[in-house]
Formats: C-alpha cells, structure tokens, sequence
C-alpha cells in the first residue's frame, strides 16, 4: 500500500513540528514537505505528487484560504485540510468555497486530525466535531451573520480593511487595480451595511477577524 504523501503549512514551526510527529505515528503517512508560507507550498505543488495539504487559515501573507484556491487549481485532486482557531462562519463556508475538502479547530484531538486524512483521501468531505456543534447551535438562535453574504473577493478586502490597510495596499497585496480594489470595498461596506473604518474594526473583532 502506497503511504499518503502530506504536506504541513503553517507559519509556527512549532505547530508544523507537533503535526508531523503526530501525523507520522501512522505509518500509512509520509510527511514529505513542510512550509511556512503559502507560496513555497504552491512552488512545491507545482514540482512534485502529493495526496494531502494540511492548511493553516491564518498565516502572514497569503492566507489559507487564497493558497487553498490557487493550490487546487494546479492540482484538483490535491485534498486540502484547513485548520483554524476561527471556529466562526464565515471562515468555515468560505474554506469550502475556496475548495477544502475538511474543517477543522485547532482546538480538535489529535485522532480527530489523523482520522481526517483518512476521510478525505477517501473523497468525503469533513467538517470538526465541535464546529460543526457550533453550526447547529447558530442555526437554533437564528443568528444572522452578513459576513457570510460577501463574495470569497469581497471578504479578501474586508479583512485587509479591518486591519487597518489602504486601498492602495490592499491593490498591491492582492495584485488588482485600486479601482477595482474601491469596488469590492464599496460592495462590501453596502452588503455589511458599514460605513466607517470604527465600524469595520468592531465587526472584524465580534467575529475574530482582526
């Protein structure tokens, strides 16, 4: 039986080494690459088979969910894991959209993390035990959250805004013009139904964004 070819990204070498080793208990995985950056992970993707990406959602830089986007789109057979301590929507609706195959809090057990890769190897989608505890408790309150109503674009620029970054930056990091980077800043503010950089900065925070 062939092992499972996984790749950790992460931008604390801490937590990369801590998955590894217990990754690396199964003897069906095969940790064969281990990044902090979203563009080397890309880079290696490119050069080399790999069955698995273990993606954290927050990192410097490229975030988990554009690395997640551009890896699947060198390689669609590629299953991607997110992990997260952003155990809120939208993160969890936009980790999908953006083409994970599994959720998961950094907050699950150990055996959560290594039964998951089987999952997913098997083509089903998985969604952590206690996130998916928390959707059902939100569906039971019926409480509403607009961020989920942004396109994957839009909530780019939401939260390069809600820490503080100018148009003009925000044009840069995410290689687009300014008026187009003013554009989904203004569809964002309306469906939000903000209008202030106080008000960014307070729902940013309600929802663990900033």
């Amino acid at each position: 039986m062939n092992k499972i070819k996984i790749m950790l990204l992460d931008d604390h070498e801490v937590v990369r080494e801590g998955f590894s080793r217990l990754l690396t208990e199964d003897k069906n995985n095969d940790i064969v690459a281990k990044f902090d950056n979203g563009h080397a992970a890309i880079d290696y993707v490119r050069h080399h088979d790999l069955d698995v990406a273990v993606v954290d959602i927050n990192m410097e830089g490229m975030d988990g969910l554009k690395t997640t986007r551009k890896l699947k789109h060198i390689r669609s057979d590629l299953k991607v894991i997110i992990l997260s301590v952003n155990e809120v929507e939208p993160f969890i609706t936009k980790s999908f959209d953006s083409g994970a195959d599994a959720f998961l809090s950094k907050r699950c057990a150990p055996e959560e993390l290594t039964n998951t890769i089987d999952v997913v190897v098997r083509g089903d989608k998985y969604i952590s035990n206690h996130v998916s505890r928390q959707i059902a408790l939100d569906k039971l309150s019926n409480k509403e959250n607009l961020l989920r109503t942004l396109t994957n674009r839009e909530f780019e620029v939401f939260q390069y805004l809600a820490k503080g970054h100018s148009i003009n930056t925000i044009a840069v990091e995410l290689h687009i013009s300014p008026k187009t980077a003013y554009v989904f800043r203004s569809n964002a503010l309306k469906k939000l139904k903000l209008s202030t950089l106080a008000e960014i900065i307070l729902l940013a925070q309600r929802y663990e964004i900033a």
